[in-house]
């Protein structure tokens, strides 16, 4: 997937998360802290798609293919389970106060179970190996290997867990038996 694509779907996130800043008051700080990280994670994307379009870095694409590969994987996962949660208040306009809280917590639960981090934090991940890429690209180096690689392992290991996860619940669905 494109990373303008992935912005924009970092994008709609955060326009669907600041629903929730009125109806769960009490969590308003975070969910804003978590609205900015998106629009950053969506800059971090948006600078790293120009760097990659500029004829100027064309050669030096290869040398971050895969890592892009791999952190747009992980942040497509991250904002479709986002949005699988999010659709548990289903499409009504007026949604009772109690139903955001009920889906911030459920949202905020499955991340922390699932990587021991907030989402916001997770963000702040993917932003800093993000804009990593973009400086490697554009630069040639990263201005810290040993932190870079210390990013790179962490998204590696939060992606296999998501591919283990989906795999895990396709394999739970059942295709059903055939009709005689």
């Amino acid at each position: 997937m494109a990373l303008i694509a992935v912005a924009e779907n970092a994008h709609d996130v955060a326009s669907a998360l600041s629903k929730f800043l009125d109806p769960v008051a009490e969590y308003s700080a975070d969910i804003a802290e978590l609205i900015a990280e998106l629009f950053n994670t969506i800059a971090a994307l948006r600078k790293l798609d120009a760097a990659r379009k500029n004829p100027i870095y064309f050669r030096r694409r290869g040398h971050i293919a895969e890592d892009v590969e791999t952190v747009t994987c992980s942040l497509i996962y991250s904002f479709k389970d986002v949005q699988k949660i999010l659709g548990g208040l289903g499409k009504a306009t007026i949604v009772p106060g109690g139903a955001y809280r009920q889906v911030w917590r459920e949202l905020t639960v499955h991340f922390k179970n699932e990587s021991n981090n907030s989402l916001c934090r997770r963000l702040f991940l993917y932003q800093q190996f993000l804009w990593d890429l973009t400086h490697r690209l554009v630069e040639g180096f990263t201005l810290d290997p040993d932190e870079f690689e210390n990013l790179r392992d962490k998204i590696k290991f939060l992606l296999k867990a998501q591919d283990d996860r989906l795999a895990d619940d396709l394999s739970k669905q059942s295709i059903g038996s055939p009709s005689l």
